[in-house]
């Protein structure tokens, strides 16, 4: 008859020929150094997790922020400027803050795909600005890079957080998070 035993990690059943458990990979039967490392392992994914999430929500921050820009042009355009093309322009700038609200909300459910979706979006606009006038596709350039470079950091920080919440999960740990 084999003894069984219980994995301290994920709770799962290790036969008495195994040192290691067969779900998680944690050294059940091994020395306090081998566990030591284990968790310790666990304890920097989980850092890494703890810092991409904490640039993902710098990102959906500034969706906020470019959500608010154009809300207020989109009002201003509307309200105070008197003209039918000016009217037009700030439809233009509150449908522009509702989808940037919108993926901002994405980013919350999927973080990938959301500030993907959102730099898309950002890029598009700026292209489409471009054609209209190209003398624009100087303006502000500094702001532009810097957009960028957050945007870029969002979706490398929401593709490691995934990675490491999934490594996270096959260690056994509940949710990726700990």
């Amino acid at each position: 008859m084999t003894e069984q035993l219980t994995c301290s990690n994920c709770k799962s059943t290790i036969d008495d020929s195994s040192t290691y458990c067969a779900n998680c990979g944690f050294p059940e039967r091994g020395s306090d150094e081998e566990k030591n490392k284990f968790l310790y392992r666990i304890k920097l994914k989980q850092d890494v997790v703890k810092d991409a999430e904490k640039k993902v929500r710098s990102v959906k921050t500034m969706l906020y922020i470019l959500a608010g820009i154009n809300l207020v042009a989109g009002f201003f355009f509307i309200f105070i400027l008197d003209s039918e093309l000016t009217f037009a322009d700030g439809i233009g700038f509150l449908i522009t803050a509702l989808i940037f609200i919108g993926c901002a909300i994405w980013v919350n459910r999927q973080p990938l795909m959301g500030v993907l979706a959102a730099f898309g979006f950002y890029l598009f606009i700026q292209v489409l600005a471009t054609v209209v006038d190209p003398s624009t596709i100087f303006q502000g350039i500094l702001l532009k890079i810097i957009i960028i470079v957050v945007f870029v950091k969002g979706i490398n920080s929401a593709r490691d957080a995934k990675k490491y919440r999934d490594q996270l999960t096959e260690m056994g740990v509940k949710n990726g998070r700990g």
